[in-house]
């Protein structure tokens, strides 16, 4: 049964970053190893996952690196994912939205309010697509940070609210409208 779930995780792994565009073939390699060692346990802290503090460093020192984008490491995926929804008689998309909170990290700059306004950040939207039958989730459909603007005062406040709900349709409906199977529901 572990050998099962570890094959299962290097598959996954080599099928969703293998043909990740990093510029190098090392740090292709890199990323297809990370995320085997993650989704092996992925309950697991980062230094258990990726076998002790050196590796825990090199992985970040990887993520970190000029040359690693959140958004080429996420495309893959979400070009899975969307091969994968079209194959189905019907998806149901799960949408979270998280605040993301720089508080502790004050130097950080082009972020926007969060919460009540006291803490700097950004929302980051997370669509699911799920198969509702089986339950099984089939990967993320679209994922979108989303910043506020400075807010002052109640009339600006209802207006900020209103932009960010649009935000928010837009990145669902974009989810929707590109990646889902024509015989959706």
């Amino acid at each position: 049964m572990e050998m099962n779930a570890r094959s299962s995780a290097s598959e996954w792994a080599v099928m969703t970053y293998g043909s990740v565009m990093l510029g190098d073939e090392r740090r292709r390699q890199r990323a297809v190893k990370i995320a085997n060692a993650l989704a092996r346990d992925p309950m697991a802290s980062l230094p258990k996952q990726l076998g002790g503090q050196a590796a825990t460093k090199a992985a970040y020192r990887f993520l970190e690196s000029a040359q690693t984008s959140y958004e080429q490491l996420m495309r893959p995926h979400l070009e899975q994912t969307k091969a994968v929804m079209q194959q189905q008689k019907r998806v149901l998309l799960i949408q979270d939205m998280t605040e993301v909170d720089y508080e502790h990290h004050p130097q950080t700059s082009g972020l926007g309010p969060i919460g009540n306004g006291s803490h700097q950040g950004y929302l980051l939207q997370t669509v699911l697509a799920v198969e509702p039958t089986s339950k099984q989730v089939l990967g993320i459909a679209a994922k979108a940070r989303l910043f506020a603007s400075a807010r002052s005062g109640r009339r600006n406040e209802s207006s900020a609210r209103k932009t960010q709900a649009e935000r928010i349709a837009g990145v669902a409906t974009a989810s929707t409208e590109h990646w889902a199977s024509p015989r959706r529901m």
